[in-house]
């Protein structure tokens, strides 16, 4: 899957630095005093203005914890932000695979459509956005601990000029969204 990341109205990079024009003839971008598209230097994507990563110990092998995960539509039990989640499809859960949330966020109801990016059994569970009002990536490893799993989420994305200014507060409140999400992920698997 390659991520396309606008860095010009016209002009999309992928992930490894290649550059895509959209919708515009050969030199137009040139002939408006825009930096040329010919460099041989590859044009790295900016980093993102949201980046956390948390970590949590559940006592409960790593299994356990990647059957919760993976379980999408059970979202909704271990993050109080979520409301609801819609799978497109059935079957166990696949690379590709899309599903809708619904979260509140800010006291903001949000429907953003997200695909699965990468699935390791009892190792790895990562998807990203495909549509909705913030762009953003969420990596989850899970590693042995002793008897129990040591659960690391990453979130990167962002929020788009829109909301520029806003990043730093809305960085806090995911921070303390996530921190809470895993707590409650923890006290569900840790009950059963």
């Amino acid at each position: 899957m390659v991520y396309l990341v606008p860095v010009h109205p016209h002009v999309l990079h992928d992930c490894m630095g290649h550059v895509r024009v959209v919708g515009v003839k050969a030199g137009a971008l040139e002939r408006r005093g825009d930096a040329p598209l010919s460099s041989s230097a590859p044009i790295r994507p900016p980093e993102p203005m949201l980046n956390i990563t948390q970590s949590i110990t559940i006592a409960r092998p790593p299994e356990t914890v990647y059957a919760l995960i993976t379980d999408v539509e059970a979202t909704p039990r271990w993050s109080s932000a979520i409301s609801r989640v819609v799978r497109d499809g059935d079957g166990p859960l696949q690379v590709g695979d899309t599903f809708t949330e619904e979260a509140t966020l800010l006291g903001r109801v949000i429907r953003t459509v997200k695909a699965v990016t990468a699935l390791e059994e009892g190792k790895l569970y990562a998807e990203a956005v495909r549509e909705g009002l913030l762009p953003h990536a969420v990596r989850m490893t899970l590693n042995p601990s002793g008897a129990g799993t040591t659960l690391t989420f990453h979130l990167s994305g962002d929020p788009g000029r829109g909301a520029r200014l806003f990043g730093p507060l809305l960085g806090r409140v995911l921070k303390g969204q996530i921190k809470s999400d895993l707590k409650q992920m923890k006290q569900l698997l840790e009950r059963s």
